[in-house]
């Protein structure tokens, strides 16, 4: 499934002494990707939803920080993590509080910390969470329009806590071709994910033929209605 920032940063703390300093709110945020930028100039490549690392470096003081932050919000990052160094002493008061105003999680992280171990982890774990993800999806596919076959996909969806006896609805969702891009619909897909997690449900989510399905298990009536 889609993973939040609170599941891709467990263990950091112990582990590379990552600590967060405001935006708690926002740890439920799901994370498409890891990015390090240097630039003050927030890239315009960003699609929302990245984790953000910055060292600092070829910039003067932290006046600079501010200005950053609030671009990073604008772009709508989940979070921020400063390493703490030589080029970043220390992260302004402002700063937290604007974050923390704004619901966007800020961490920083000792020098000592190797980034790029970090960043690997990270992506080891969002691409470890888009493979199961993935791998569900397509036995739920496989079993809807290759039904015949039904023992190939078994095993899978048992593993995801799929039941063979359990009652099922599927959900479509159809965008109007003309007025969604693909990255709405890629957010569109994220705030699904938001809403069902919070049911505590099993469910799986997916794009068939450029419409959103999905296949929610054991939901009530209400929950369906709800969510829709």
């Amino acid at each position: 499934m889609a993973i939040t920032l609170e599941r891709v940063c467990e263990n950091a703390e112990k582990t590379y002494g990552m600590k967060l300093l405001a935006g708690a709110a926002g740890m439920d945020g799901f994370v498409r990707w890891v990015h390090i930028i240097e630039d003050r100039e927030v890239p315009r490549f960003l699609h929302g939803d990245e984790l953000i690392f910055i060292t600092g470096i070829g910039q003067k003081g932290t006046d600079w920080l501010h200005d950053f932050i609030s671009r990073l919000c604008h772009k709508h990052a989940v979070g921020l993590v400063v390493n703490v160094g030589p080029y970043i002493h220390s992260i302004p008061p402002e700063a937290i509080d604007y974050c923390e105003e704004h619901g966007l999680p800020l961490f920083e992280v000792p020098w000592e910390a190797h980034l790029i171990d970090m960043t690997y982890d990270f992506c080891h774990r969002i691409i470890a969470s888009e493979e199961t993800e993935v791998s569900l999806a397509t036995a739920i596919k496989n079993l809807i329009f290759d039904p015949q076959d039904e023992k190939a996909y078994r095993s899978t969806l048992e593993r995801r806590s799929f039941s063979a006896k359990a009652p099922y609805c599927v959900v479509a969702f159809k965008p109007h071709a003309d007025m969604i891009e693909e990255h709405e619909m890629r957010s569109l897909k994220f705030q699904a994910h938001r809403l069902l997690n919070e049911t505590g449900q099993f469910f799986s989510l997916f794009f068939q033929n450029k419409n959103l399905i999905a296949v929610l298990q054991d939901f009530s009536d209400e929950q369906v209605d709800r969510f829709v």
